[in-house]
């Protein structure tokens, strides 16, 4: 009885092992395929989508595994790699467009040269070609590089200068933004506001009227490549004022500067809204007294990216 028992145990324990065995080498199969990254930067998600977390950053030339078992999800892959910040095998999702088939002896090593030639293309496998929709992978390369944009909106203007808040308060104003992409996250800006407003005069209390055009940009750098983000910019700003009461016509510009501090969110397609606070600072002297035009800007637009 007890030989009897052994057996049994040594029977399923070698049967386990067997399954076991079976179980990795059908896991390592199915991750046969290799993939080397061909963008300069390339992120893999945990899961389809540039909205999604990212898991960690590559670079040109990182090799990855494609799994064989359900291995397009759309646009984006299901991959294995090394990566160096866990130290550790991770997987996740990287979108066609930043990869590219390699061949066995390219693939020997967790990195290979940039070497396009000797690769093949997502697009030209013939394994990939026919699940990978070429219109749509176009779609969201051009989601990616959507950095030029033309926003209008409204702002709510807050002057900083305390004389400026006692006659004409604070209110609301009208405005435009172009920007456009100059290298990777960098990017130029133009914005335009406009505001009026009506006050009374401190002692006399006579009627008086204002009316402030605001031009001004610089560089501004945006902090992220998915659909939201956030973004920071500087530079200088040019004032044309024009005051107007009984006691007389006041008009001039001024130079000063303005930061600027907010996000974007890529609705669908296209469609932009955004959300900002600028800070500026300028002096102007239409008689003897200098005054502070500048403030706090708060604003809301709808725009249009390309």
């Amino acid at each position: 009885m007890m030989k009897e028992k052994t057996y049994r145990r040594l029977f399923l324990g070698r049967g386990l092992l067997l399954v076991c065995c079976v179980v990795i080498a059908s896991g390592l199969m199915a991750a046969q395929s290799k993939l080397a990254v061909c963008v300069p930067e390339a992120n893999v998600h945990v899961s389809p989508g540039f909205d999604s977390p990212v898991i960690s950053a590559l670079s040109s030339g990182d090799i990855l595994s494609l799994f064989e078992s359900g291995q397009i999800f759309g646009e984006w892959l299901c991959v294995s790699f090394y990566s160096q910040m866990r130290n550790a095998h991770a997987m996740g999702f990287i979108h066609t467009s930043q990869v590219r088939v390699v061949f066995d002896n390219e693939a020997s090593d967790d990195h290979v040269s940039e070497r396009d030639n000797e690769g093949t293309s997502l697009q030209s496998s013939p394994e990939l070609r026919k699940e990978v929709d070429p219109g749509q992978r176009s779609e969201s390369e051009a989601e990616i590089m959507r950095k030029n944009s033309l926003k209008i909106g409204a702002i709510y203007f807050m002057p900083s200068e305390e004389s400026f808040k006692n006659i004409y308060g604070s209110g609301l104003g009208f405005g435009g933004e172009l920007n456009v992409g100059i290298w990777k996250s960098v990017l130029g800006w133009v914005i335009g506001n406009y505001y009026t407003a009506d006050g009374s005069l401190p002692v006399t209390k006579e009627a008086t009227q204002l009316s402030l055009l605001m031009l001004g940009g610089g560089p501004k750098i945006m902090f992220s490549k998915t659909k939201f983000r956030p973004y920071l910019g500087v530079g200088p700003v040019i004032y044309v004022y024009k005051e107007e009461n009984p006691i007389g016509l006041a008009e001039g510009t001024g130079i000063g500067f303005i930061g600027q501090l907010g996000f974007s969110i890529q609705v669908v397609g296209g469609l932009v809204l955004d959300a900002s606070m600028n800070y500026t600072y300028c002096e102007v002297q239409p008689q003897d007294i200098k005054a502070n035009v500048g403030g706090v800007q708060l604003g809301l637009s709808i725009g249009y990216s390309f």
